[in-house]
């Protein structure tokens, strides 16, 4: 952990009842662009994140290098995106990390990592993943993923420096903001910039329960897709248990309802099994 503290708290208003597990924010619309905001370490100031267009979708900001000028900005959202889909009780939600996207120049980049707002071992404060370096990257400016997982350590700051802790549950149950923060190479004096998309709260995905069973001649199979998850029926009728194939029109199935699969006993005979993929839900902010 190399990125200096520039502790500035931006708070939500309030806390989601409930994020969304798989909540995909793509920053489709000048409103869901704008529940984000950009803090300026080179000024201080705040401002509301920059859309480019549908297409495009993400935000950027330039980083100004100076000669002993702090100098990085950090992306950052509360309750305002999706209307609180993107933060709360990440504990009671399974969500197991931040997934992205995003822009910069290997030539040009420090650091960056995430961070998130909650109440764990040193108070409520912010906790930071760890950085990803600009060293470490392939050359050139590109759109590059990042994942910053739960089951890692984070950090915290302590007397001037940065103390790790594993992510507890009281932190997963009481995020109220998460962000990324990006810093320039040091030595670095021209503009550089930054941009993110696809935030993701990364679910965790898990079968759910399949009940099988018979009624009016029919073979059944019922089941509820689990929260972030997609699932899909799968059927081998060669007992070749290593080749599996869609059944038609049973594929991608998520919400919260009930599904009930049926086929007629006296069709041809099958193995049956249920796969669950992630499911991304795009946030939508009024």
């Amino acid at each position: 952990m190399q990125i200096p503290l520039y502790l500035t708290v931006f708070l939500s208003a309030s806390l989601a009842a409930e994020p969304v597990p798989g909540a995909w924010e793509h920053f489709s619309s000048a409103s869901n662009a704008g529940a984000w905001s950009v803090n300026d370490f080179r000024t201080g100031k705040v401002s509301a994140a920059q859309w480019l267009s549908a297409e495009t979708g993400f935000v950027a900001k330039a980083m100004n290098g100076a000669p002993g000028v702090p100098c990085g900005i950090w992306f950052f959202t509360g309750s305002e995106a999706g209307e609180g889909a993107m933060v709360g009780d990440f504990h009671q939600a399974k969500i197991r990390g931040i997934r992205l996207r995003y822009f910069v120049s290997a030539e040009e980049l420090g650091e960056m990592d995430c961070a998130i707002y909650a109440l764990g071992p040193a108070g409520s404060t912010f906790y930071y993943s760890g950085s990803v370096l600009g060293s470490g990257l392939s050359p050139g400016g590109a759109w590059r993923t990042a994942e910053f997982g739960f089951n890692t350590d984070w950090y915290y700051v302590q007397d001037g420096g940065f103390q790790s802790t594993p992510v507890t549950a009281q932190m997963l149950a009481t995020v109220s903001e998460i962000g990324f923060r990006f810093l320039p190479k040091a030595g670095i004096t021209t503009a550089t910039s930054a941009g993110i998309d696809d935030v993701v709260l990364v679910p965790t995905v898990e079968a759910p329960q399949v009940l099988a069973g018979s009624s009016a001649g029919n073979f059944t199979l019922g089941f509820t897709p689990r929260p972030g998850t997609a699932c899909t029926i799968l059927k081998s009728q060669t007992g070749d248990l290593t080749n599996w194939q869609a059944v038609t029109g049973q594929e991608s199935i998520a919400g919260s309802s009930a599904h009930l699969f049926q086929t007629p006993r006296s069709g041809p005979k099958a193995f049956y099994r249920v796969e669950a993929a992630e499911y991304l839900t795009p946030v939508v902010t009024p």
